[in-house]
């Protein structure tokens, strides 16, 4: 089936005489059985069903299953929060183990494997995934354990080439975590390519009405799932079940907005690039930028995703600041994948955690300005970026 069809379909509760066609909120923590043999062959696992919810629930398997088929991977776990999900996956792969990673991450991922995952005894180097000289030299000599990298970084949407990446690290026994959060499964299937595992933050673009917090993590390794899910229980990640329903829900329409978001950051980014007020834009859809071939192929044509970023020509805080105050439509806010246009200043927002060398170095500076287009008229939401960019 085709992905819109798919995430249409996946997830149902089973079929039967008076089943309803969506599926209900279970907030049970807990289930009875009538015999200790039934309730201790659940616990083994040697027959299906639910014991205690911090361990499995329904609402959540039934958003893992539609994750899984949408991701392409063997199995999908769902957690509170997407940095719960990644944080799993370092803990259960990175620790104690050499990790290298892309510089220009998510700062709350750069934080994560600079301060906390080293007290683990991990050693953790940075290359650009982008670099592939550097990259496949580091995989030759150094043989990490773990390569971390996103599809499209956070915030300057610069665009990896996760096919080559995979091919490099499974030649040295490395396994690949992808960050997929900026493109969704819409746009790109990691699994597929052959990343071990697959993070998604469900607050962003698969829930995409900014109510709920959630991550999920995809693997390709049943044995990978059973790690994962011992750790996700033993630490509490568990996702709510009225999150769960809300996160399936939002996925129902996941291949229709994003066409939508892809569409209207097309548009917007044109517009910025010819303004005089603003010095680059950072988008992949714009035949200019340096990663537009890899993503058209990447991404297969569906599109270059909803995220884009650009600096001011006067690349200062305080016109920042003025900028962003005059939005009218445009909401301030430091999260993405919503369907309100939402725009964030990554300097005091997603990267404010970083020291002013660390964000200069990936490119983070005072006049940068992320942008998460929305699904409203193009129209509109250029208009509003032509007033607030008035001198």
């Amino acid at each position: 089936m085709h992905f819109q069809t798919l995430a249409t379909h996946t997830g149902q509760t089973r079929q039967g005489a008076g089943v309803t066609a969506t599926p209900l909120v279970d907030r049970s923590t807990s289930w009875a059985f009538d015999s200790m043999a039934e309730l201790d062959a659940v616990f083994d696992g040697a027959a299906p069903g639910y014991f205690y919810g911090r361990d499995g629930m329904p609402n959540a398997v039934l958003l893992e299953e539609a994750l899984t088929a949408l991701e392409g991977g063997s199995h999908s776990l769902v957690y509170a929060t997407g940095m719960a999900a990644l944080a799993s996956v370092l803990a259960v792969a990175g620790s104690g183990k050499r990790v290298l990673a892309a510089p220009d991450l998510y700062g709350r991922t750069y934080a994560l494997l600079q301060t906390w995952l080293p007290d683990s005894g991990a050693e953790v180097r940075f290359v650009s995934s982008q670099d592939h000289e550097t990259v496949a030299g580091a995989l030759q000599s150094w043989r990490p354990q773990l390569l971390v990298v996103e599809t499209l970084s956070n915030p300057l949407v610069k665009v990896s080439d996760l096919g080559w990446l995979i091919a490099q690290a499974q030649q040295v026994g490395c396994m690949v975590l992808v960050d997929n959060t900026f493109a969704s499964p819409y746009l790109c299937r990691p699994a597929e390519l052959g990343a071990d595992y697959t993070v998604e933050s469900l607050t962003k673009y698969i829930n995409g009405h900014g109510d709920v917090l959630g991550g999920s993590i995809t693997v390709r390794d049943p044995e990978e799932r059973l790690r994962l899910a011992r750790h996700r229980a033993a630490f509490g990640a568990t996702l709510d079940p009225q999150a769960a329903w809300l996160a399936l829900r939002g996925l129902r329409t996941l291949g229709l907005r994003m066409r939508q978001h892809s569409a209207n950051a097309q548009d917007l980014a044109a517009f910025l690039d010819a303004h005089p007020a603003v010095a680059r834009v950072y988008y992949p859809g714009l035949p200019a930028d340096p990663g537009h071939d890899l993503a058209a192929r990447l991404f297969g044509g569906r599109g270059f995703g909803g995220m884009l970023a650009f600096d001011l020509a006067e690349a200062t805080q305080p016109r920042t600041w003025q900028v962003m105050d005059r939005l009218k439509l445009v909401l301030r806010a430091p999260t993405l994948g919503d369907v309100a246009t939402l725009a964030a200043h990554p300097a005091r927002a997603s990267h404010r955690g970083l020291t002013p060398a660390q964000r200069a170095a990936i490119g983070v500076g005072d006049g940068l300005i992320r942008v998460s287009v929305g699904i409203e008229d193009a129209e509109d939401i250029l208009a509003d970026f032509a007033q607030a960019l008035e001198s």
